[in-house]
């Protein structure tokens, strides 16, 4: 319950503090010689949602000057920390610290916590403010203190990287989702989710068997022969909200996506073709970020644990105020399944009350279970040896500022070494620390980003075999105090770090960059819902499949934005394949496009599969002004034969569509077939968003279209089974030496009469993705 406190004594000594603050006495100043200031701030009350609406008594600010030489940060890395503390953490305060400029510098909006701290990395000597919001109190009277800090880390080891990654993969070229995760499973198979929305039924989820070069959506069957057409695995469930996706040995695929209330966990046992789902798997309502692990003894139906399921209270222990001692602390809850993803029962409740985001779960080969996350400015490891019947935590790292940015994250190797990364607030370094002791004993953390990913975010950590390592985040060359205030020309990418001896004492990394092209410009959100703009969501991931490649998959948003309605569309789920270098027995085979691989939603004769199963890469041909685009199919002597069976009868449209990126924009070219079997060539360099009709405005970031901006010449040969669509360069915003990134070409059907949010065209076969460099 709530806990009361006496504040008179301290509220007094405040308000003293405060008149000598308000005085025109100079505010103390953070110097070497004097290395630390306190203050005292309030009394505070009222409600505010940020720095920008609070008022009178909802916020209190500081004057702060710093005067630290430039040459001190350069010695030894670091800034100047700011840390408020009050009694109770029922009462909820934020943290912002501004320069001279006005600029939102430091931050800390942790919840459910009475302490907020943040880190100035490397401040210029001069006159900053401490602002503190009230996001609800009752008479709070907080302490302040700023003090030079030193960050502990040791640089990390480098060699020249042999890694090399194939262009990226569109997963999907209609649907724009955000926070994509990824799992390649012992059998070969490489499956992604990723939420999608959170009021029309459960995430999408997409599965390769060709190492990871394409993929197809796997949807329920409504009944035989009908397939949803709003192409979701668990259609009658809720869902949207976050999703999972794990394999155990046994070959079983768990996907677990959230709707707040509860989440829906869905099971296969023929690798997502059919799926039986429980809308209510979890054994406490009321969510957030459902994480799964599969248990070293699954056996199916048999009376050992088959996977885990992780999550964090959502709201009502953190949000609500003075309700959360009562009502619902906010904890970490662990459950878990003994009949292949039937049911699900509580394990465990932990770390209550002392939680802020929390990351992934995973498990060792001992069975022993692992979940990594954050709490105030530290790093926590929750450990359980029985099958999650009991948990102990271990505090991994203390920092700064919040590491949570956006989660912390981990991984073991099947030695059953640990590893967790994070990234540090205000240096924006990605950290990484090495257990051999099962988490009772951690190294002293290593910088593993390079000085041309100066500020990094979303980190996440994938093992293999003993010592082999890769950890992965979002990363830019700008040195800013905050990835969400970098300018309008920052440049991000996908970035990995891999070491095959990460247990030495100095473990060396290769380190490279999986995209070809930003993947965002701009700034780029750390603070969840507390952004207006968090298209890329919190985190993307990566694995290391069966050969020891690493795969990867992450969202790009970087083009020049088209909107509808005001807003502007999503990102693209992207995935790429490690296909040389560390950590690789041999390179990858050259990437092909074989015969007969189309998957049509419904059963369809050779003949009327025949005219949308693509059968080589688009072929690239110089024109002058332009090129050709040459797609090769199994047949093209009757492109009608594409509208027949679909999964609701006779289709009505058929297209053929070649996409590609350039570095700001996604283009393209296809050919159309209507139900008369009119053919017409056209292209665009820019996808149309596809609102929802009766919130349009509310949806305009989750579905591509690809309208017919230009009207394209091309031809249907015969001769050489392709269709050619020619593509002037003017049009296109393109010139000679060019590159077109991710090239892909994609046959796909309508499945209803008519095309609508929920009714997208159904991909029945796609290309690996190319580079071509324009002649």
């Amino acid at each position: 319950m709530r806990r009361v406190t006496t504040v008179l004594v301290l509220a007094s000594f405040a308000a003293v503090s405060l008149a000598l603050v308000g005085s025109r006495a100079a505010p103390p100043a953070v110097t070497p010689a004097h290395p630390s200031v306190t203050w005292f701030g309030g009394p505070m009350r009222g409600a505010a949602l940020d720095f920008s609406t609070c008022v009178g008594t909802s916020c209190n600010t500081f004057p702060l000057t710093i005067d630290v030489p430039p040459g001190e940060w350069k010695r030894k890395d670091g800034g100047v920390a700011v840390r408020i503390e009050w009694p109770d953490a029922n009462d909820e305060l934020d943290l912002h610290v501004f320069d001279g400029k006005g600029n939102d510098v430091a931050a800390s909006i942790e919840l459910h916590t009475n302490v907020e701290q943040a880190l100035i990395h490397a401040p210029a000597p001069g006159r900053y403010l401490v602002k503190v919001i009230a996001l609800h109190a009752l008479n709070v009277v907080y302490t302040g203190r700023a003090w030079i800090a030193h960050v502990d880390y040791k640089r990390g080891a480098t060699q020249r990287s042999t890694m090399r990654f194939a262009p990226a993969t569109f997963v999907d070229p209609q649907v724009w989702a955000a926070e994509p995760s990824i799992w390649a499973a012992p059998d070969g198979a490489v499956y992604t989710t990723a939420p999608w929305l959170i009021t029309q039924a459960t995430s999408m989820v997409w599965r390769s068997l060709d190492g990871a070069r394409t993929f197809s959506i796997k949807p329920t069957n409504l009944a035989p022969g009908v397939v949803d057409p709003r192409m979701r695995p668990c259609s009658i469930s809720a869902g949207g909200g976050d999703a999972d996706i794990v394999t155990d040995r046994t070959g079983r695929l768990y996907f677990a996506d959230l709707w707040v209330v509860n989440s829906t966990v869905a099971v296969s046992t023929d690798r997502g073709n059919t799926w039986t789902c429980n809308p209510l798997a979890a054994s406490s309502p009321e969510q957030d970020r459902p994480w799964l692990a599969p248990a070293p003894t699954a056996d199916g139906d048999g009376p050992g644990v088959d996977a885990y399921l992780a999550y964090r209270d959502f709201a009502v222990g953190g949000l609500v105020p003075y309700a959360g001692d009562v009502v619902k602390p906010m904890q970490l809850h662990l459950d878990v399944t003994r009949d292949g993803g039937k049911t699900w029962k509580a394990a465990s409740t932990y770390a209550r009350n002392r939680v802020g985001f929390a990351g992934p779960i995973f498990t060792a080969a001992d069975g022993s279970l692992y979940h990594v996350y954050q709490f105030e400015s530290s790093v926590w490891l929750a450990r359980s040896t029985d099958e999650g019947r009991t948990v102990r935590l271990f505090r991994v790292s203390d920092r700064f500022g919040s590491p949570a940015n956006y989660w912390v994250a981990g991984d073991v190797d099947r030695a059953g070494n640990l590893y967790v990364a994070w990234v540090d607030q205000g240096t924006w370094d990605v950290l990484l620390t090495v257990s051999h002791d099962r988490g009772e004993h951690w190294s002293r953390p290593v910088r593993i980003s390079p000085p041309s990913s100066e500020t990094a975010t979303f980190p996440w950590v994938a093992a293999g075999k003993s010592g082999d390592v890769a950890v992965s985040w979002y990363g830019t060359p700008g040195d800013y105090s905050r990835p969400d205030a970098a300018p309008p020309g920052a440049r991000w990418y996908a970035w990995v770090a891999r070491s095959l001896n990460g247990t030495a004492a100095s473990p060396r990394f290769q380190v490279a960059r999986m995209s070809e092209t930003p993947v965002r410009f701009g700034g780029l959100c750390t603070q969840g819902l507390g952004c207006t703009d968090r298209k890329m969501g919190d985190f993307f991931e990566i694995d290391i499949a069966r050969d020891g490649a690493i795969v990867a998959t992450y969202d790009d948003d970087a083009r020049i934005q088209d909107t509808i309605d005001g807003l502007s569309p999503g990102p693209y789920v992207m995935v790429t394949r490690q296909i040389s270098g560390l950590g690789m027995g041999r390179s990858a085979a050259a990437a092909v496009e074989p015969s007969g691989d189309a998957a049509p939603p419904d059963e369809m004769t050779p003949e009327e599969v025949a005219p949308l199963d693509l059968i080589a890469l688009p072929q690239y041909q110089a024109l002058k002004g332009g090129f050709r685009l040459g797609l090769r199919l199994s047949s093209v002597t009757d492109l009608t034969r594409a509208l027949q069976a679909t999964g609701s009868g006779i289709a009505t449209d058929a297209y053929w569509l070649a996409l590609w990126k350039t570095d700001d924009r996604i283009e393209y070219a296809g050919m159309h077939v209507d139900r008369n079997g009119r053919r017409s060539f056209f292209g665009g360099d820019a996808p149309k968003s596809i609102g929802r009709p009766d919130a349009s405005t509310s949806f305009a970031d989750k579905l591509a279209s690809y309208p017919a901006t230009f009207a394209l010449r091309g031809r249907v040969d015969e001769r050489t089974g392709q269709i050619l669509i020619d593509v002037p360069l003017g049009m296109f915003h393109l010139r000679a030496g060019d590159l077109l990134h991710s090239l892909q070409a994609f046959s796909m059907t309508s499945l209803l009469d008519r095309r609508t949010f929920l009714q997208p065209l159904y991909v029945v076969d796609a290309t690996p993705a190319q580079t071509v460099r324009i002649r």
